[in-house]
């Protein structure tokens, strides 16, 4: 379950990423890739919670790893 700090700190990032001008950086479908991988990897780790919080412990397992497994792909890097 995810503690209310965990939950403070996702809030944050979900806030983060829509303040975010993608579309003034990039192109409209670069933009619109990159804020997407952004949303699906919090939509996850949202639902990890969820499915711990159900004790659905292997299920929740198979999330966070495909998370984890992707989350480099998504980092934010300085030009």
């Amino acid at each position: 379950m995810m503690t209310s700090k965990e939950a403070l700190q996702l809030y944050i990032k979900w806030d983060f990423v829509n303040s975010l001008k993608f579309d003034e950086q990039l192109e409209y479908e670069e933009a619109y890739f990159i804020k997407m991988n952004y949303i699906s990897m919090l939509k996850k780790i949202y639902h990890a919670d969820e499915l711990y919080t159900q004790c659905l412990f292997k299920e929740c397992l198979e999330v966070t790893t495909n998370v984890s497994s992707y989350s480099h792909c998504v980092s934010p890097r300085v030009a």
